[in-house]
């Protein structure tokens, strides 16, 4: 079959875990904000 040695699933999970982090941090990152914080001062003054 194979020759990779098996991985424990707790280091896959890890793993898949930190590339979904990671693309929904620069999901976040691309959503347009500039609005809301206008708002947000406008509110505050």
């Amino acid at each position: 079959m194979s020759d990779d040695p098996k991985r424990a699933p707790v280091e896959d999970l890890k793993e898949g875990l930190g590339y979904l982090l990671r693309a929904a941090k620069s999901a976040v990152e691309r959503i347009p904000t500039q609005r809301v914080e206008d708002i947000a001062q406008d509110t505050m003054k």
